[in-house]
Parts: structure tokens; C-alpha cells; sequence
């Protein structure tokens, strides 16, 4: 399922099971087909495990596939880069 929930619960298994500082997870619908009305093409669900935090965003990307699979590796990135630097 897409949901913070999920993500959250995905980075939560990570961490418990690997020990590391930094976990990310993601899961969400890249297309170009799954979406619907409350969850639409385009909507990715991140979990972050940095500097014993853990936390949760939304982000909706437009775009093909591809597109929206770059735009996510992309925030992931600039996320950390934005938390570790922090």
C-alpha cells in the first residue's frame, strides 16, 4: 500500500534489522497505470532514518514513468544532503 504509514514502517524493518545511521524507503505509484482519485500517478511516500530521526514525506511528481522514478531519486538525495548538512 502507498501511505506514510507504510513508508514509515518499511524504514522502521530497515533500521531494526540493519543497524545503519541512514535508511531510506519508498514506495508509490510511478505509473502509467495503479492511480487513483486519493492516490494518484505521481504520488511517492518517503521514510528517512537520519541522525536518529526517523520521519515521513509526500511528494506528487508529474511526468512519464521514468520521470517520476528520476524526480524521486532526486528528492531522496537532496533530502539527506538537506539533513545531513543540517
Amino acid at each position: 500500500a502507498v501511505s506514510e504509514q507504510t513508508a514509515f514502517q518499511m524504514v522502521n524493518g530497515l533500521v531494526q534489522n540493519s543497524h545503519s545511521d541512514i535508511a531510506v524507503s519508498i514506495t508509490g505509484i510511478a505509473g502509467p497505470t495503479g492511480g487513483t482519485v486519493e492516490k494518484p500517478v505521481g504520488m511517492v511516500c518517503f521514510g528517512f532514518y537520519v541522525k536518529d530521526k526517523h520521519f515521513v514525506k509526500t511528494q506528487h511528481f508529474s511526468g512519464d514513468r521514468e520521470t517520476v522514478v528520476a524526480s524521486s531519486v532526486d528528492f531522496v538525495i537532496q533530502t539527506l544532503v538537506d539533513e545531513l548538512s543540517a
